[in-house]
């Protein structure tokens, strides 16, 4: 007052809450302060108070506003009142625990088609054509039954050409041989025997025409009742025949799962057409060659079951479970993008 003249003076505190923010002071030269002066100043100061505490903390620098709210939260989660706060807290660190203490069972899971352990190939012995087909994929066949026939007329005529010629190098033979004309017997003899082995040729074509199974089992390929009448190559192969009871399980696991499966584990299996039990498997083999499908690398691996159903068969689809140990949930939850993350980073760096 003694530097600006004033005799009159009156100082407000800005309050917020309990906590002094501020204090307000005005000067007057002359006139005193009256009631609606102070009244309205009090007004006045609880409507400044908190716009200049915000000013206040936004001025502040990084660190110190850093270690002020770290105080507020400790103060709210330590001092007292603020029950939720706390509830909440507490629910986080037991969920935190949990995903990183507990440890659960990992599996890796892959698309897996069902094989038949050994494959038998019914292929067309000779060149000729399909006369008949009596199977289709999907039917069930016995060792020995009938399943194509390759056309045999022209191998019939050939036999009984054969079976002809046959008969006259026997009658020159004999007479040769009533005539002692060495040289006769000889030529007759060897055209006798060339007859004979190619009627044995004709003979075995004729029977090896009519296709039959090889073993018991399931047709996993081959229909030939729209193809009557078609050429077939020799070695053309014509059906394929899967054992029953005897499958070798196949799994496409992706490359980033792959290392995690080992030969010995164990898994289960849930097939599409039977999904209400799962079937155990053991992993037997794995191929070190990857596939592309879908855009993504997969690896075969291949599996055995132990107990394979009746209405299992070839060809069938599902998934697959392979138990590959014991990981905590937030690994099990994380380490998808934790790899993705390493590779990435991986990629930039110079």
């Amino acid at each position: 007052m003694a530097v600006s003249g004033a005799t009159r003076a009156l100082s407000l505190p800005l309050l917020l809450g309990a906590r002094c923010v501020g204090v307000i002071t005005l000067e007057r030269d002359g006139l005193a302060f009256e009631a609606g002066d102070l009244a309205w100043m009090d007004a006045f100061a609880g409507l400044a108070a908190p716009i200049v505490e915000q000013r206040r903390i936004a001025e502040r620098r990084v660190i110190p506003r850093l270690y002020d709210e770290g105080k507020e939260v400790l103060a709210k989660l330590f001092g007292p009142r603020h029950l939720v706060w706390k509830a909440a807290t507490s629910l986080v660190v037991l969920i935190v625990a949990l995903l990183v203490l507990v440890p659960i069972n990992y599996r890796v899971g892959a698309k897996t088609v069902i094989e038949g352990e050994v494959q038998r190939v019914v292929a067309a012995p000779f060149e000729g054509f399909i006369s008949a087909g009596y199977v289709r994929a999907g039917d069930i066949v016995e060792q020995g039954q009938q399943v194509a026939q390759l056309d045999d007329r022209e191998l019939k005529i050939e036999q009984e050409r054969w079976a002809s010629e046959r008969d006259q190098y026997d009658s020159r033979l004999r007479e040769a041989m009533a005539n002692h004309d060495l040289t006769a017997v000889q030529v007759q003899g060897a055209q006798l025997r060339q007859a004979e082995a190619q009627i044995a040729l004709v003979t075995e074509k004729i029977q090896r025409a009519r296709l039959v199974a090889p073993t018991r089992g399931i047709v996993v390929s081959g229909d030939l009742s729209q193809q009557i009448g078609a050429p077939a190559e020799a070695g053309k192969k014509l059906f394929e025949i899967a054992p029953l009871n005897s499958y070798r399980v196949i799994l496409q696991v992706d490359e980033r799962e792959i290392r995690h499966v080992q030969a010995g584990q164990s898994g289960h299996l849930v097939i599409t057409g039977i999904a209400e039990a799962p079937l155990p498997l053991k992993v037997q083999k794995l191929t070190p060659v990857a596939t592309a499908q879908d855009g993504k690398n997969f690896f075969r691996v291949e599996a055995s079951l132990a107990d394979a159903p009746e209405r299992l068969r070839p060809g069938m689809e599902g998934v697959s479970k392979i138990e590959v140990g014991s990981h905590s949930l937030w690994w099990v939850m994380t380490h998808s993008f934790t790899d993705w993350l390493i590779l990435t980073v991986w990629t930039w760096l110079p």
